[in-house]
């Protein structure tokens, strides 16, 4: 996954089997050259449904699933100084098991992230979280706005800093469904 933060910076996320381990890199562009940062561990074991969404050029969420037991959905914050990424610790999204992983922040203090539920009858879930970048806190809480039993969300994006689109595919018959959600 690419998150880009301004014009000249954008960071990759993503399995690096090398070492099995979830890894982040910061580039860098100038001109036509681009440039690399040192690899930051976000997992030491494996994820999958990972994703990453940029909150201004220092500032980023990462969102994944934890594959060891219960395949917990996980929320890092990271800040960008310079060349290099600092990684705050995990907060917990969803303790239970989740799949379908996707999050976009919509403003320097609110995320908002959706998941499938697998340990609550594959129930669909979008929530927001608060951030904290000053405090170094990652997630002050959570706040949900939309469960529904479906398959998976399809997508979420940012509408403005206080609503999100969420699109999903409902489990009875695979049919899209939209909703906007305002975010206090």
């Amino acid at each position: 996954n690419i998150s880009v933060h301004d014009s000249t910076h954008f960071t990759i996320i993503f399995r690096d089997y090398e070492v099995a381990q979830t890894s982040i890199v910061l580039g860098t562009i100038s001109g036509s050259t681009i440039s690399f940062g040192t690899k930051n561990v976000v997992n030491p074991g494996g994820v999958d449904y990972i994703y990453a969404s940029a909150v201004d050029s220092n500032h980023g969420v990462i969102y994944y699933r934890n594959n060891a037991t219960p395949f917990e959905c996980l929320q890092r914050a990271y800040t960008i100084t310079g060349t290099e990424i600092s990684i705050s610790s995990a907060g917990v999204v969803n303790a239970g098991g989740s799949d379908y992983i996707e999050g976009v922040a919509i403003s320097s203090t609110k995320s908002v992230c959706v998941y499938r539920d697998t340990s609550n009858s594959n129930t669909g879930t979008a929530v927001a979280s608060t951030l904290d970048f000053a405090a170094g806190d990652y997630l002050s809480s959570i706040t949900n706005l939309y469960t529904q039993q479906r398959k998976t969300f399809s997508f979420n994006t940012k509408l403005s800093e206080t609503s999100v689109l969420c699109v999903y595919d409902k489990q009875s018959d695979s049919l899209l469904r939209f909703y906007v959600r305002e975010i206090d």
